[in-house]
């Protein structure tokens, strides 16, 4: 891999995405929780260019780092393989960034979310952090490298937080409460601040409340009839969680979002005009492809009464938090992410989708494949199974880059859900002529 030392940061394209989002806030969104989850993006990327410009630590992380260590010590952090995406989409310069990626002899079969902070990098276009969180996620090897690329295309110091592969052992726990111990030590040297436990064992109970309001997010979308939630805004909720974790502004996002759900159920409002299908969604929706979800819930009405991997959290294990064990809170955390639960083992991730679906009372699942993760691959045919087995419902699996923008990929992917939707229709007549 050719790498070399970013020398020249030109930071005009971060700035510019600010202003483009500023534009989509005031005209394109619908629910109220859409404007606070673009305020709240706002926020996050303006702190960090200030932070950079007034000389106070910035740190960066790969995904899932707790960020309950930046609050507590009052440092700012930004996760890379959240922004970049982001930024990409919105400023469509995805093209330029894969294209520096591949220069370095980053390999187009990674996954497009791992590719796109070492483009951003490798143009010099991302602020340049102070360190590097790196986190592995034990089964993802395209993340696994991700953070020492970066430290090495800044010339900045790297630390990695392993991540054992059993979610619920005690031994598990604890070594994960040791990483998080080491990497709060590296932190402390690094940015010359000091960890404030006192604020940390604050930021712990915030993110459990976080967490709980997400409980009854849950129940309250897999019963509601309709649909009291806007389709796609999980994925909105779960970065401001990730973003926001220890934080107040993400206790009101969270709160404000389930208010919003219960003033629609108490109108009997659905955001689809005529709910037709109930779906739950298995995975990330390609973000480059949104206005698919538009079509769905408008003209097709199709509404994702369940998204597991943004709102499903194991009340059994939420239970054990103990917040004034600040670290071991956070080690918890860390496996009870609903998002993590796709990181194996399998019988959590597969357990949790088939609960929701029968919940639910779902009429099909609609699984946005991530053709570049290896991971997902082998998960999909047995989930797929499990949900017919167990569920008796359908499963659309769709291969698509997780940042395709072009029209073309949009318009195969609407053919292939057009063609669901005649099947659901075909078993709800069965259904009804029994």
């Amino acid at each position: 891999m050719k790498l070399r030392k970013v020398e020249k940061i030109d930071l005009t394209k971060f700035e510019q995405f600010i202003s483009i989002i500023e534009q989509v806030r005031d005209h394109n969104c619908e629910a109220r929780a859409e404007t606070m989850f673009y305020d709240l993006m706002i926020k996050l990327f303006r702190d960090v260019l200030s932070a950079v410009r007034e000389g106070r630590p910035f740190i960066t992380n790969t995904m899932s780092f707790p960020t309950e260590i930046y609050a507590a010590m009052g440092i700012t952090g930004l996760e890379i393989d959240m922004a970049t995406p982001f930024l990409d989409v919105f400023l469509d310069c995805e093209s330029e960034i894969f294209e520096a990626a591949a220069g370095l002899g980053v390999r187009t079969e990674i996954c497009s979310p791992q590719r796109a902070p070492i483009g951003w990098m490798a143009k010099g276009w991302y602020p340049r952090p102070t360190a590097v969180m790196h986190t592995s996620m034990d089964q993802c090897d395209n993340l696994s490298q991700t953070g020492n690329i970066l430290g090495a295309l800044y010339d900045v110091p790297v630390f990695c937080v392993n991540r054992p592969y059993r979610f619920w052992d005690q031994k598990g726990v604890d070594l994960m409460t040791g990483e998080l111990q080491d990497a709060v030590a590296f932190l402390e040297e690094k940015t010359g601040y000091k960890m404030d436990w006192d604020k940390l064992e604050e930021a712990a109970r915030l993110t459990l409340k976080m967490m709980e309001i997400s409980v009854e997010i849950s129940k309250l979308s897999l019963t509601a009839r309709p649909c009291p939630v806007k389709a796609g805004t999980g994925f909105f909720i779960h970065w401001i969680r990730m973003a926001y974790a220890g934080r107040q502004e993400g206790v009101d996002y969270c709160q404000a979002f389930l208010d919003e759900m219960k003033e629609h159920v108490a109108q009997g409002k659905g955001y689809a005009p005529q709910e037709k299908y109930r779906l739950i969604n298995l995975f990330t929706f390609p973000m480059g492809q949104h206005e698919l979800i538009h079509w769905m819930e408008k003209e097709v009405g199709a509404v994702f009464v369940a998204e597991p991997m943004y709102h499903h959290y194991n009340e059994a294990e939420l239970a054990k938090v103990d917040p004034s064990k600040p670290l071991e809170a956070l080690a918890r955390y860390y496996y009870l992410e609903p998002y993590q639960q796709f990181y194996g083992p399998l019988a959590e991730f597969s357990d949790m989708i088939v609960n929701d679906a029968i919940d639910g009372g779902v009429d099909g699942a609609i699984n946005f494949f991530n053709i570049k993760c290896r991971m997902g691959g082998a998960a999909a045919r047995a989930i797929k199974d499990q949900l017919k087995e167990k569920a008796g419902i359908p499963t659309l699996t769709m291969g698509a880059d997780m940042m395709d923008l072009s029209p073309a990929t949009g318009a195969d992917l609407k053919k292939l859900l057009e063609q669901f939707f005649l099947i659901l229709d075909t078993a709800k007549k069965k259904t009804a002529a029994a």
